[in-house]
């Protein structure tokens, strides 16, 4: 039997992204960015006290960043790029 990752345990808790993203008052996009490319830690310990620490800010590890099994290097323009469509184009 595996043990379920933070990620899997915020799904479990909230049932689904999109229930994520409005308990938390954040977008769809935001957490499907968290599920590619980490929970930001301000909202690792918003979550903790939503779920009543059965999802505990220090529980997150490398494996949580990376659930969705993608891995990414990135400056903050690359991701800004990539996420609006936009890669390689002048802004």
């Amino acid at each position: 039997m595996s043990q379920k990752t933070a990620w899997g345990k915020v799904l479990e808790h909230f049932g689904g992204e999109l229930h994520i993203a409005i308990a938390l008052g954040v977008s769809a996009r935001a957490v499907e960015d968290w599920r590619r490319f980490g929970v930001p830690v301000p909202r690792r310990y918003q979550i903790q006290v939503m779920t009543e620490g059965k999802v505990p800010a220090a529980e997150w590890d490398q494996r949580d960043e990376n659930e969705g099994g993608e891995e990414h290097e990135h400056t903050g323009s690359d991701l800004d790029l990539e996420h609006h469509g936009r890669e390689g184009a002048d802004l």
